[in-house]
């Protein structure tokens, strides 16, 4: 056997672990999820997604500290990788380390400023540090990110619509209601497509 098909039947059997240790973890599983998340990091060891999936599962599990050396490594080794450091920012805070988790934040907002959950996990912060005003600023911004997405909910709801795949377009025009700081004229934009108005 070549090295190459070792490597994706490797890969390959890493990604069925990882598919089957997120379902254990979406049904709140655990013990299960780590032991299919550690299997997946042994079948691969550069699947970055079943560490994160491990970390995760450590917090839930209330193994902070052992979540946030995986995800500080993760960090280091994977600079660009969101989700590490939004995980990372959460097991700092959840684990008191309140300065390291401030920087965190204040450098991630600088460089990007439309990503609500960091805004919320600085709420969060600001909340553990009895900084009402701080909190109530991060809030407003996180919702103004997240607003921003509404827009990009009823752009791909327009383009379900033109392909002809009415409930895809309800489903985006969902969530964009939901996000929405304007849900009446959102829920009159819904009723429209549910009628068939939109069609001529």
């Amino acid at each position: 056997m070549s090295l190459f098909a070792f490597s994706c039947s490797d890969s390959a059997s890493a990604e069925q672990l990882y598919a089957r240790a997120s379902d254990a973890y979406i049904r709140e599983d655990f013990s299960n999820a780590l032991s299919l998340a550690d299997e997946a990091v042994r079948a691969d060891g550069h699947f970055f997604q079943a560490r994160l999936l491990k970390a995760k599962v450590l917090i839930f599990t209330e193994k902070t500290g052992d979540a946030e050396k995986l995800l500080r490594a993760l960090c280091k080794r994977y600079p660009d990788f969101t989700e590490a450091r939004l995980w990372y920012a959460r097991a700092l805070i959840m684990s008191g380390q309140y300065d390291k988790a401030e920087t965190l934040l204040e450098r991630e907002l600088v460089l990007n400023q439309t990503d609500w959950r960091f805004y919320y996990q600085y709420a969060l912060l600001a909340q553990k540090q009895n900084a009402a005003d701080k909190r109530l600023s991060l809030c407003r911004k996180a919702e103004q990110a997240l607003s921003d997405s509404e827009k990009v909910y009823i752009e791909a709801a327009d383009v379900w619509l033109t392909l002809g795949v009415r409930s895809n377009a309800l489903d985006a025009l969902d969530k964009a209601y939901a996000v929405s700081a304007h849900p009446d004229a959102l829920a009159e934009i819904i009723h429209f497509v549910k009628r068939g108005d939109d069609i001529r």
